[in-house]
């Protein structure tokens, strides 16, 4: 690698930020919806649980839970000086460690499809977030 960065790597950066910073807006969608640990007190979805990844080991966290310290990695992987020294000359290598990170994030949007219907498709149909992420996913 020359240190130029690829524009690949920018652009997967930049969107991800981008898209972890509106899918707070879903987050105050899915709260305001009802989501609690009472309401909500595990990260599934019809067919599956999902652990939070996030601790030593990792563990049940109910759905709240586990939707904040997933957008709290996600931040901090992304803000990391470390993985990302350059805002804008993103080396393809780090990029690698987005692919956890939207695989978790993609989860938050399932979880509020299954357990927030109506909710989601309102916000869904505002906003185009979903289809947004897709298509950053498919990438």
């Amino acid at each position: 690698m020359n240190g130029c960065g690829t524009a690949k790597g920018e652009a997967l950066v930049a969107n991800a930020r981008r898209l972890t910073r509106d899918l707070n807006l879903l987050v105050v969608a899915i709260l305001e919806d009802g989501c609690s640990p009472t309401n909500c007190p595990e990260m599934r979805t019809l067919d599956c649980q999902y652990l939070c990844a996030t601790h030593d080991k990792p563990r049940e966290c109910p759905a709240t839970d586990y939707i904040l310290h997933t957008l709290d990695y996600t931040t901090a992987l992304l803000n990391s000086s470390k993985l990302f020294p350059s805002r804008v000359m993103i080396q393809d290598g780090p990029v690698q460690y987005l692919h956890s990170s939207t695989r978790r994030l993609y989860r938050i949007f399932i979880h509020a499809y299954e357990h927030h219907n109506d909710m989601f498709r309102a916000f869904e149909n505002e906003t185009g977030m979903y289809t947004l992420f897709l298509a950053f996913a498919e990438r």
